[in-house]
């Protein structure tokens, strides 16, 4: 998690500190990151009239390539929120063009401090939730539903007749937005498993508490990670003014000297 955290914000900064990305660059850096993480749906360059300009992969998302993301009010907002208060923001969950439920992460970037736009890395719910929490190893008698900000974005089928026996539900907030995250046990589940229910509602517990502690540690590493770029960001601005108040001073003296010579009618040799 630490490492493709840091990885997407990287791809950010050295935007913001080379005053853009070539393009060739741009999708050479996005393509390892797709080879190491399978959870994105794909990573954008969204210009700072927020259109979508490149798209990495463009298969399976020809329909975002120069995509006008105003058309829909949370993908707006989200948009405002990273260029207003220079911060990572995350849309609500929305409909994706390329289809399905999903949301955005928006990464700001500039160039001679002046906004050029943000990368976007947009993430398929279903392909997010069977990446982050491993489906294919849970146990099948346990489902998974997670809320985000009061809707429901994803739910594992219950087979009828299934009344839920125990569920373990916790939440955190990811910037702005809420998540709720409830794991079940089928009845059958806990009819099989009778001498280890208490084993299997500890583990229930485990289970949620290390996926959220993972969610937070994804959420406090952008922060971190926004939070060093500002203050280089910060360094870097200090440094240019003090260089452009030493050339205003050296023009300053060299007018002066200039002026003295004509003065006394003499010249540099």
């Amino acid at each position: 998690m630490n490492n493709r955290v840091q990885s997407l914000q990287r791809i950010a900064s050295r935007w913001t500190a080379r005053g853009g990305t070539p393009k060739d660059e741009f999708i050479a850096d996005v393509n390892n990151q797709l080879l190491s993480n399978s959870s994105y749906q794909a990573i954008e360059w969204v210009d700072k009239t927020f259109h979508v300009k490149w798209v990495v992969p463009v298969e399976g998302n020809e329909k975002a390539v120069g995509l006008n993301t105003t058309f829909e009010k949370h993908r707006l907002a989200a948009l405002n929120n990273a260029r207003n208060n220079h911060q990572t923001s995350m849309t609500h969950s929305i409909d994706l063009v390329q289809g399905g439920k999903g949301f955005v992460l928006y990464f700001p970037v500039y160039t001679n401090n002046l906004s050029d736009g943000f990368i976007a890395v947009v993430f398929k719910i279903d392909k997010w939730i069977d990446y982050i929490l491993s489906l294919n190893e849970v146990n099948n008698e346990i489902t998974t539903a997670i809320v985000l900000d009061g809707e429901s974005v994803f739910k594992q089928p219950i087979k009828k007749p299934l009344m839920p026996i125990i569920q373990a539900t916790s939440s955190l907030q990811i910037f702005d937005k809420n998540i709720a995250i409830t794991l079940t046990a089928k009845p059958q589940f806990f009819k099989e498993n009778t001498s280890k229910q208490p084993e299997i509602i500890t583990s229930i517990s485990i289970f949620i508490s290390l996926l959220m502690l993972a969610l937070i540690y994804f959420y406090q590493k952008l922060f971190f990670s926004h939070l060093k770029t500002e203050t280089l960001n910060t360094s870097l601005n200090s440094t240019i003014d003090q260089l452009n108040e030493t050339q205003g001073n050296l023009t300053h003296s060299e007018k002066r000297w200039e002026f003295a010579l004509e003065g006394t009618h003499q010249g540099i040799w």
